[in-house]
């Protein structure tokens, strides 16, 4: 919405309102409206027919949704929302979140029902998990990774798998192979898999494996700065260089890094040849 405002004034030797001859000047103020909770009282008829059978008018649909029928005051689905994207996408607490809608609405929700809007967005979109997790079993390459996070003090992880298109987060107690089985994705997996070396994922024989340069460039900053290895200093500046020439081949739709490819190629095998008999490889 677009509101216009015309600020009249007078000149300052007389007290009246001067008339237009040279224009307006313009000034854009954008500003968002007083936040309001908006309260609508639905009526559902009851009408009995002349058969003697009672009917009674449905409520709408969202209304309902995840709550029980015989409660006469619910929360709609435009708070349910709000509340749910600050809680799980902001990652701003429970208590917190009470605390801003109260400020915001006038209305303070309790914790149950946060969790139960939590619970509700959770059962709606069974649907949407199940069709991203079979999209992601058609993708050629994947990206696997495991955070910790704490579960009422515990360690808990956040298993994340897919790419720039999909990504499929879900939450379990454990980190390996067992967490891994529960998921059901990377069992049925027969592409790329690109991971950080964890044992768990060279358990799978049905996908290729391919490691993590992050986490390489990591070993290699604690070998050449703990064991002052002057190679890993080497392979990391080569690493990054392959990494730059591989986005740029990319921002050209190359399908091949060209006879600059295979000099980086070149640079590894000998580097091995040269120092294997020194350090590892």
């Amino acid at each position: 919405m677009v509101k216009t405002t015309l600020h009249e004034f007078s000149c300052a030797c007389q007290p009246i309102v001067l008339k237009v001859e040279h224009g307006v000047s313009a000034l854009i103020c954008r500003n968002y409206p007083p936040p309001r909770l908006e309260v609508i009282a639905h009526r559902a008829e009851r009408k009995r027919c002349p058969c003697g059978h009672l009917t009674t008018a449905a409520f709408p649909p969202d209304t309902l949704w995840g709550t029980r029928a015989s409660a006469s005051v619910q929360y709609g689905p435009g708070i349910k929302a709000v509340a749910v994207y600050l809680n799980q996408y902001q990652l701003i607490p429970y208590a917190r979140v009470e605390e801003m809608l109260g400020a915001l609405y006038g209305t303070r929700l309790c914790e149950g029902s946060l969790l139960n809007f939590n619970q509700q967005v959770y059962d709606g979109l069974e649907d949407t998990e199940n069709q991203i997790k079979a999209a992601l079993l058609q993708q050629d390459v994947l990206n696997a990774d495991e955070s910790g996070i704490r579960v009422e003090g515990k360690l808990h992880w956040v298993h994340t798998l897919g790419n720039a298109r999909l990504t499929h987060y879900q939450h379990h107690e454990k980190r390996g192979q067992v967490a891994m089985e529960a998921i059901g994705i990377l069992p049925h997996y027969t592409g790329i898999v690109m991971h950080d070396h964890l044992k768990a994922y060279l358990c799978y024989t049905g996908f290729l494996h391919d490691l993590c340069n992050a986490h390489h460039l990591r070993e290699l900053v604690f070998l050449l700065e703990r064991e002052q290895l002057a190679w890993a200093g080497e392979m990391s500046r080569l690493l990054v260089v392959m990494k730059k020439c591989v986005d740029r081949a990319q921002r050209r739709r190359q399908t091949a890094l060209g006879p600059h490819g295979f000099l980086i190629k070149n640079v590894l095998t000998t580097g091995i040849i040269l120092k294997n008999h020194q350090y590892p490889q």
